[in-house]
């Protein structure tokens, strides 16, 4: 019979949300899924009618292929140095890091499989999800430990949680040093160099770096409708429902930080807003996994549910403020793309 910390005779259980896979595997092999509690916040606002004009026209000022090359290898090398960073330690930082790169190189292969023939941008966009995956449940256990470490001296119950997290996140850091010393990259590394050979063999050519200025827009822009559709989408009762525009946005985001000022019109001031925006959708998804994790706890330990009861009330409401937070802000999505003519700069 699945129980539950929370009895509060108003609230009534909806679908589980989407939750990262490791999150069930956290503290032991029984775990139930986390029902979604009805929600203490406004129902979602009608969004704003979307507006279906085309991008404002941006001057190829730059040349496009060297551009994206230059980014592809800065991305890369970001990539190589936190890699190594985390062979030789892997600690929470280092993981952090190392999955932050491997996101951001994964958006630039993503967009330059739009634009650059062949199959090497599929091969490695595939090949380094497969890596990401394998750092997934360390940097979840690592969030939690985290959190629980500062929630203590107001629940001291949590040290039982938080003990629990430390034991196994000792465990996944060996094993995280052990798959990241595995890692290869010499595969991955001549897949990097034929993209860039591909994009700067015609650098001369003003008819290629015109065409594939065009191409990165358009795929651009594909990011953004997709992370329209989902928005549209939202239910606020239903965590699904923001976590799903979330994945889509963080694609979108940095595929638009691989792209140089001069094509994008986006400075230092849009892309910070594009990092806040960000970040409410992820505080939500992280309570998600907090709320996950003590619900677990508990099914394994069914004698501390009396001692939860509180702290599970204060996630309850902190998730409730982190929805209404992110609810109240979500038509913000359409002021980020197109961007106006001309706007650029820091």
């Amino acid at each position: 019979m699945e129980t539950n910390c929370i009895t509060d005779p108003q609230l009534s259980p909806l679908p589980p949300p989407e939750v990262p896979p490791a999150a069930g595997k956290v503290l032991g092999q029984n775990a139930v899924p986390l029902p979604v509690w009805k929600l203490e916040v406004v129902p979602m606002p009608a969004p704003q009618p979307v507006r279906r004009t085309r991008p404002a026209a941006r001057r190829a000022s730059v040349k496009a292929g060297p551009w994206l090359a230059a980014a592809l290898q800065t991305r890369w090398e970001s990539y190589c140095a936190q890699l190594q960073r985390c062979r030789e330690e892997p600690t929470e930082e280092a993981v952090h890091e190392l999955r932050v790169a491997t996101r951001r190189l994964i958006a630039q292969l993503f967009l330059l499989s739009a634009v650059v023939p062949g199959a090497a941008p599929g091969n490695a966009h595939r090949f380094l999800k497969e890596r990401l995956k394998a750092l997934g449940e360390l940097r979840d256990v690592q969030m939690l430990r985290r959190f629980f470490d500062g929630q203590t001296s107001a629940f001291p119950e949590l040290i039982l949680v938080r003990d629990a997290l430390a034991r196994l996140e000792r465990r996944l850091i060996k094993l995280a040093g052990r798959q990241v010393a595995r890692f290869k990259s010499r595969k991955l590394e001549n897949w990097i160099a034929g993209i860039t050979d591909d994009l700067t063999a015609n650098s001369g050519s003003r008819r290629v770096q015109r065409a594939l200025h065009a191409a990165v827009l358009r795929a651009t822009d594909n990011a953004f409708r997709e992370v329209v559709e989902r928005r549209l989408a939202i239910d606020a009762l239903d965590l699904r429902t923001i976590h799903r525009p979330r994945v889509a946005f963080k694609k979108f985001r940095y595929m638009v930080e691989s792209l140089s000022p001069a094509i994008t019109g986006l400075g230092r001031k849009q892309l910070g807003a594009l990092a806040r925006y960000q970040r409410k959708m992820g505080a939500i998804q992280d309570l998600g996994v907090i709320l996950s994790c003590v619900t677990e706890y508990l099914e394994n330990h069914g004698y501390a549910q009396p001692l939860f009861e509180r702290f599970c009330r204060f996630l309850r409401r902190r998730r409730a403020r982190a929805v209404a937070t992110f609810v109240s802000s979500a038509d913000g999505l359409f002021a980020f793309w197109p961007p106006p003519a001309g706007r650029g700069g820091a």
